[in-house]
């Protein structure tokens, strides 16, 4: 108990100083921004502005060239209500007015599964224009898996002659942006201000996840705080992309983070809700839940597929629908799971389904689905570590109830013999191990039979009762008053000597002779007292206290007798 005492001062220590560094970090940014020149300077932001509401698109076989594109007559009028589509072996054209861009706009696909795709921007040479394919920063095929790909605007652009973009099949109702590269601050941009804000609470949650799986132990805190490390990882990349999108040159893993994220969070509800030991049909249907989640994930981080955004989302949205289920029927039941469980879980489930339904061109791509899976991941970590913290404090003190239960005398409510050989012996030789001496006292009523005689067994356990209260206001908190059975009390004084022990034996006496028990008659005990020496054993101890109140018995009752030093004869008897 005193090593969790102290790792528990220590993780709080150390989580002082982590929020005192966060408090610092948060006033500097606020006073000196100066100070953080990385948040600030020129960056692409995203302006959510669309370029398909001026487009035209035809879908064609894939070995045109963009020469014969220009002769075509028959581009229609793209329309967001419509169903546009290529298949495999297919291309999708589409013609934008260049003269709607500003000069430093940049073009990209909000569409985070369209990787394969050229834009043909209209290059003015001096005497003529021609097409030129730009480079695409970061594609599926050239820099690793990105969240969107795009092109910057040429300088020298035609503003008389539009641009194309050629998608390659497979791909269904397609969505470009436009991004302006402009003078940035994380103060002038309330939507990376929140960003920014929520990526902190994210990492703060996950650290207060790892301190409380090192106080308690708890695998729910681990599962939890890596689920919300992943989760994290996968939103700052996710965010870099929409509203920081100044660096395509690395390659980043949002759909592997947020797949292995999904499988933690099965993880934390498996050890959460105890589900080993729940009946055999929820336990086969989360399993099969979650081999199914966790090969989805095997295959987004073993495959490199123009797909996997869309697998990986729509897996997600069916997982965390099956989380909302699990998360509201055992709300309803009552397993470990309160009201407000199923809400966190129910704002996962929609907006993830909401992403889903953008990526597969059913609703409009917003950038409020962004800010929703943000709120709902941050109402998830909040609600989830809490309710962690909830139940594992109603667990402790379960657990201290049921302790008490088995450690206490049930008539008098004083500690019973199963503590004394639990825990009492344990203490008395770590005193011994720290210099420190330990004296027993072993007391009996003199002649208690006669009262259950004379006035019945009730009126001898009020006697009992009386007696258990005025023994635990004579000696101190620290010591361990125990009824042994029947009439017959121990009483361990910690860091006491035998004289120490003599006193407070001899106040016990005095006070319980002066104590009226109602029975019209002086009520008496004799007590028998020892110190432990060096090496003794808890039974040699017992021995010669038991010896001891036999003398006081013996000599007349009413009296205190004491164990010497020279009676104390070491045995090879070792304690159970």
């Amino acid at each position: 108990m005193l090593k969790m005492k102290k790792k528990i001062g220590n993780s709080f220590g150390l989580a002082a100083v982590f929020t005192a560094a966060v408090s610092l970090y948060v006033i500097l940014l606020a006073f000196y921004p100066s100070w953080f020149q990385n948040l600030e300077g020129k960056l692409w932001r995203n302006q959510s502005e669309t370029l398909m509401d001026h487009a035209e698109y035809i879908t064609t076989g894939s070995s045109l060239r963009l020469s014969e594109i220009q002769q075509l007559k028959n581009l229609r009028l793209f329309d967001h209500e419509r169903y546009s589509r290529a298949e495999s072996g297919e291309a999708m054209w589409i013609r934008i007015p260049s003269n709607i861009l500003k000069q430093d706009y940049s073009i990209f696909s909000a569409q985070p599964y369209i990787r394969n795709f050229d834009i043909y921007f209209p290059i003015f040479t001096g005497r003529l224009t021609k097409y030129q394919n730009t480079e695409i920063l970061s594609t599926g095929k050239v820099r690793g898996r990105s969240i969107h790909a795009f092109s910057h605007m040429p300088n020298s652009i035609d503003a008389e002659m539009p641009i194309y973009i050629r998608i390659e099949g497979p791909v269904q109702n397609p969505e470009f942006r436009t991004m302006l590269y402009e003078d940035f601050s994380i103060f002038e941009n309330r939507l990376s201000l929140f960003f920014s804000v929520h990526f902190t609470v994210f990492l703060i949650i996950f650290l207060v996840n790892v301190i409380l799986y090192y106080i308690f132990k708890e695998k729910s805190y681990l599962f939890h705080g890596l689920f919300q490390l992943f989760t994290t990882l996968s939103l700052y990349y996710y965010t870099s992309f929409g509203n920081r999108m100044y660096d395509m040159g690395t390659s980043f893993y949002y759909e592997e983070f947020q797949m292995l994220a999904l499988v933690f969070m099965y993880f934390f509800l498996y050890d959460y809700l105890k589900v080993k030991n729940k009946g055999v049909r929820f336990k086969e249907l989360y399993q099969g839940a979650l081999a199914v989640t966790a090969l989805s994930a095997f295959f987004i981080l073993l495959t490199d597929h123009d797909w996997e955004m869309l697998i990986t989302s729509v897996a997600v949205s069916i997982s965390y629908l099956y989380i909302f289920l699990v998360a509201l029927y055992t709300s309803m039941r009552k397993i470990r799971f309160s009201v407000w469980i199923p809400f966190a879980t129910f704002v996962l489930m929609v907006s993830s389904i909401l992403q889903s339904l953008s990526l597969l061109a059913y609703i409009e791509s917003h950038v409020n689905i962004s800010l929703m899976i943000f709120t709902a991941v941050l109402t998830e970590a909040v609600v989830f570590t809490y309710s962690i913290f909830y139940f594992i404090r109603e667990q402790q003190a379960e657990n201290a109830f049921l302790k008490n239960q088995v450690t206490t005398d049930h008539l008098t409510g004083l500690k019973n013999r199963y503590y004394l050989d639990k825990f009492a012996k344990d203490k008395m030789l770590l005193l011994e191990k720290s210099g420190k001496s330990t004296s027993m006292i072993i007391l009996d009523i003199d002649f208690f039979k006669s009262v259950n005689d004379d006035f019945g067994h009730d009126k001898g356990d009020e006697v009992l009762q009386e007696l258990a209260r005025k023994l635990e206001t004579t000696f101190r908190k620290e010591d361990s008053v125990t009824r042994l059975g029947g009439e017959e009390f121990i009483i361990l004084l910690y860091d006491s000597n035998l004289k120490t022990a003599e006193h407070l034996a001899e106040r016990a006496r005095r006070i319980v002779e002066l104590t009226d028990f109602g029975l019209k008659r002086p009520l008496t005990i004799s007590l028998g007292v020892a110190e432990k020496q060096p090496g003794e054993s808890f039974n040699e101890l017992y021995k010669r206290a038991d010896d001891a109140l036999y003398t006081a018995k013996a000599m007349g009752r009413n009296q205190v007798r004491l164990s010497k030093e020279s009676e104390f004869v070491p045995s090879l008897e070792v304690d159970p």
